[in-house]
């Protein structure tokens, strides 16, 4: 299979791309948990899925972890290439005021946060 471009990975060698990508300091769950009230996560999950799918690949599966205070949100995609993708275009950009940090992740530490993804990994 095709790999991605040099540049596409950042932070890393291309061999570590994975389809697996956890996307970390986006929110803070407990500001958000306060400032908009319950479900404020759905509202977060909506808007990561419409940038990533717009503007990088179609995420297969999508979750924000409503606990973890770093503020992540794990996305599978149907290829490396996607997860790639996105980590070029998100890591290091702002959102709400915080730096963005994106890494890959094996299949059994992202099935270990998210125990219902099984089909997608």
């Amino acid at each position: 299979p095709p790999m991605p471009a040099q540049g596409a990975v950042a932070g890393g060698a291309i061999s570590s791309a994975t389809k697996l990508l956890v996307v970390m300091n986006m929110f803070d769950p407990g500001q958000e948990a306060v400032e908009a009230g319950a479900g404020w996560d759905a509202e977060i999950r909506e808007d990561v899925e419409e940038e990533v799918k717009g503007k990088f690949a179609p995420p297969t599966y999508l979750k924000v972890d409503t606990e973890d205070p770093r503020g992540c949100v794990y996305i599978a995609f149907s290829d490396p290439i996607g997860a790639a993708k996105t980590s070029a275009g998100l890591n290091g950009r702002f959102f709400a005021g915080k730096q963005i940090v994106t890494e890959y992740m094996q299949p059994d530490a992202f099935l270990a946060k998210c125990p219902e993804a099984g089909a997608f990994v």
